[in-house]
């Protein structure tokens, strides 16, 4: 498989699930955090940013400031992971199954910049997502500032392939609606 680093998402408000860390929400009787885990288990190095983790071998850090959103995020752990190799793969805490979709991301993101999946409804789901660890930074550097700033806004100027991914592979965890079909999905 081809060398990547890792990037968890795990610092978002949560407003919809009441401010609740979505990393401890659990699945199939597992957290949210450890299916992330998981799917990032062949990266090279792993940098969690939401609320502090203690794992042996990952990098717990937080986004300037905390609640900046998913840029701010990924701009943190890119810091994080500071010399990594040239993939990085970004996957936000609340996707279970997304794991299912890395290698197929890895094997798309050549020749493009960025691959991301695309769910069964059409819709980029760039927080799950395979990114040329080069264009990510020259991306993030090109925005006047990485707190509050869109996902477009970001990949505005990449060369991205969408890669369509099985149905409930790209399915979150933004609601207790979510989390309540996403049990009954494992259960």
């Amino acid at each position: 498989m081809t060398a990547f680093d890792a990037i968890i998402l795990s610092g978002g408000r949560a407003e919809r699930l009441g401010g609740v860390d979505k990393g401890t929400i659990e699945i199939g009787g597992r957290t949210l955090l450890s299916y992330a885990f998981d799917a990032a288990a062949e990266a090279r190095a792993i940098a969690v940013v939401g609320p502090p983790v203690e794992r042996f071998g990952v990098i717990s850090t937080r986004e300037d400031p905390p609640g900046g959103g998913p840029v701010a995020g990924i701009a943190a752990g890119l810091k994080a992971l500071a010399g990594g190799v040239n993939r990085v793969l970004v996957l936000a805490v609340d996707t279970p199954r997304g794991g299912a979709a890395i290698p197929d991301l890895l094997a798309a993101v050549e020749p493009a910049e960025a691959a991301i999946a695309v769910d069964e409804d059409g819709r980029d789901q760039p927080l799950l997502g395979v990114y040329k660890r080069a264009a990510l930074e020259s991306a993030l550097a090109r925005l006047s500032s990485p707190d509050g700033a869109s996902m477009r806004s970001l990949l505005r100027r990449l060369t991205i392939a969408r890669v369509p991914v099985a149905a409930g592979v790209s399915l979150d965890a933004d609601t207790w609606d979510d989390v309540r079909r996403l049990r009954e999905q494992w259960s």
